[in-house]
């Protein structure tokens, strides 16, 4: 369940993936587009790992939580 509070913290051209009936989300699908690179940190939920495009070369965080 997403709430209103969720989308503040996503920024206009985002990209957000979730599962709505709370299946379990298939991370190959989306990493196969990336090449990860090093773990820029770690918390109580998660770790947020860089990566680039493969296609765009773009730089990006993407952020693993545990359920």
């Amino acid at each position: 369940m997403l709430f209103e509070e969720d989308f503040s913290i996503v920024a206009p051209n985002d990209i957000l993936y979730f599962a709505p009936a709370g299946e379990n989300f298939n991370y190959c699908a989306i990493l196969d587009d990336y090449e990860l690179g090093r773990t820029l940190g770690v918390g109580g939920f998660g770790k947020v790992i860089s990566a680039r495009h493969k296609e765009t070369k773009k730089q990006v965080a993407i952020k693993f939580t545990d359920v």
